[in-house]
């Protein structure tokens, strides 16, 4: 999906690539990763041998993600799930570029929340004028998406930072820096 180079990015930030799809792709890596979680914890808790192997600390962080969209659903459909909506056509939400974000969308300090008041802001324009249905230039939505992925990634190094005092990920992941894709 991404070239060498960004490749190389996502893993000097702490993240797999393989984590980054589709938004069905990326929920998928991500509800596996809740699910090994949750059967290991639960295992512990009730004083059992777990039947899954203990979760990495990049598994802990992938579970505490969403699956968000790389741009702005909203620019390109008007009602989510909602193909009759659509201003691009073609477009589907589920088949749409994503990243794990952690948090959901209203959780305050949260990587998902940090992106949907980016994406407000970003759709409203530089004056906070501009209200839905007038145009955002695909420059600008190109600009503003990358922005966007910038910001979260570096917020999300933070939190993969803590993860690796806390016991590492191993040899796949490298220092914590973002270079842009």
């Amino acid at each position: 999906m991404f070239s060498a180079e960004c490749n190389a990015a996502l893993l000097k930030a702490g993240y797999d690539p393989a984590w980054f799809g589709s938004y069905n792709h990326t929920a998928k890596q991500i509800r596996a990763a809740k699910d090994q979680c949750e059967k290991f914890d639960e295992a512990v808790k009730a004083g059992t041998k777990p039947g899954v192997p203990e979760p990495s600390p990049a598994q802990r962080y992938l579970a505490s993600c969403q699956s968000g969209h790389l741009t702005q659903n909203a620019v390109y459909q008007t009602e989510r799930g909602n193909p009759c909506s659509n201003v691009a056509p073609g477009h589907s939400d589920t088949e749409f570029p994503c990243m794990p974000q952690a948090g959901h969308a209203m959780q305050q300090g949260g990587e998902h929340q940090l992106a949907t008041v980016h994406e407000q802001n970003s759709a409203a324009g530089p004056d906070g004028t501009r209200t839905a249905g007038q145009k955002y230039p695909a420059s600008q939505i190109e600009a503003d998406s990358d922005e966007r992925t910038r910001k979260v990634a570096k917020l999300a190094s933070g939190h993969l930072a803590r993860r690796r005092r806390r016991g590492g990920f191993g040899g796949r992941f490298g220092a914590i820096g973002w270079v842009g894709c």
